[in-house]
């Protein structure tokens, strides 16, 4: 899963929230001078990531993506999971996209001293192309896979990823479908055992009953507005 989506598996706790969000810029153990809760956001990014890229339905994605970018599937599998957690936000938040990115933004930057190194070089491109927000568009996507496949020297051939994944894009949502709910689940059991503080996601939908699964529904791919 790429950053929305560790983002709003989150609890609203400012600091589990950076955690979770910086935590593949931590490396190795996790160092016992940071915030309690900024640990646990770590510690509950690094399960999520083991999760998803153990999951039968994730690996179908990556499966799917292999014969055009071997490797770097499983890093293209995450960002398009993005976009369809975007892309279906209205129905797994009561809260507006663009205003929880502008909460996410917020807490960041009230926390930049304590952020490794590489998220503080992304941190204000980030912000500029707002690009929790803009994940839901297929456009704004031909950007960030493009961006990438200059940065990898056109190593990881991402170019045409979001081509692809508008040729998939049926089968490819199918997957989120499938998988979404299961690491919603994960999460918010998982997160709960890592204190005994009452974490709370109020910028979940209040439609989803306490211990159920989200339910998701087919949405159609969009443009920039």
């Amino acid at each position: 899963m790429n950053f929305l989506a560790h983002l709003y598996l989150s609890p609203s706790h400012p600091e589990f929230r950076v955690g979770s969000f910086a935590a593949d810029g931590f490396k190795g153990a996790i160092s016992p001078h940071l915030p309690f809760h900024l640990r646990k956001g770590i510690e509950a990014h690094r399960a999520l990531d083991s999760f998803t890229d153990t999951h039968p339905v994730f690996r179908e994605s990556t499966r799917l993506l292999s014969s055009g970018y071997g490797k770097w599937s499983g890093v293209i599998a995450d960002i398009i999971y993005d976009h369809f957690l975007a892309s279906h936000w209205s129905q797994l938040s009561d809260i507006m996209l663009p205003s929880f990115s502008k909460m996410c933004y917020h807490d960041l930057n009230q926390y930049m001293a304590l952020l490794p190194a590489v998220t503080k070089r992304i941190f204000p491109y980030m912000l500029a192309d707002d690009w929790l927000a803009n994940y839901k568009y297929v456009t704004f996507l031909h950007r960030v896979f493009a961006g990438m496949n200059r940065r990898t020297q056109g190593k990881a051939s991402m170019a045409g990823a979001a081509f692809f994944l508008s040729c998939h894009y049926a089968e490819l949502e199918e997957h989120f479908m499938r998988f979404f709910p299961e690491a919603y689940s994960f999460c918010l059991e998982f997160n709960a055992s890592l204190s005994t503080e009452n974490y709370i996601y109020p910028h979940h939908y209040s439609g989803i009953a306490l211990g159920m699964k989200p339910t998701l529904s087919h949405v159609e791919p969009v443009t920039f507005d």
